[in-house]
């Protein structure tokens, strides 16, 4: 696809990839108080590539993939973080109105935190595997690439062209 890779630009297309592993050790530090930095997945990407992208086509093409890869993940922890609230709100709602009316008010509340704490664990569980197969790739992105290969990540939403 891209002939005359040099080592400059395979070392600079993989860490158009690793770069966005620096939301990790930034939200480890949010453990000692320190605010994690929003979006840092995106943004570690996005500042190799402007810095880079001019000084050779695969650099250009590693940091748009790499962008695209982490603006899906993105969204997707975005939609399905509203579903899961959804969902909690549903299962609240169905077993706050199983309560008999005049019934007790603390089934009702303990129906809603059952609720929440469904949503909760939908939103834990499936933002976990994304992170995982999320890191699974970004690695084995950052490997092609500093091999000079292209790897194309799966599920992507191509909107930087």
């Amino acid at each position: 696809m891209f002939d005359n890779i040099n080592q400059e630009a395979r070392t600079w297309g993989m860490w158009c990839h690793l770069a966005s592993l620096l939301g990790i050790p930034l939200a480890l530090l949010s453990f000692i108080g320190i605010p994690p930095l929003p979006f840092a997945n995106i943004l570690g990407p996005l500042v190799v590539w402007l810095w880079k992208k001019k000084e050779h086509p695969f650099i250009d093409d590693q940091g748009k993939e790499s962008l695209n890869f982490q603006i899906s993940l993105t969204i997707y922890g975005i939609v399905i973080g509203i579903i899961a609230v959804v969902v909690g709100i549903i299962v609240g709602i169905i077993a706050g109105s199983s309560v008999p009316s005049g019934g007790n008010p603390d089934r009702v509340g303990g129906a809603l935190i059952v609720g929440f704490g469904l949503a909760a664990g939908i939103i834990g569980i499936a933002l976990t595997l994304i992170g995982l197969v999320a890191l699974a790739l970004v690695i084995f992105a950052a490997i092609k690439a500093k091999g000079g290969q292209y790897y194309p990540y799966p599920l992507t939403i191509r909107l930087i062209k």
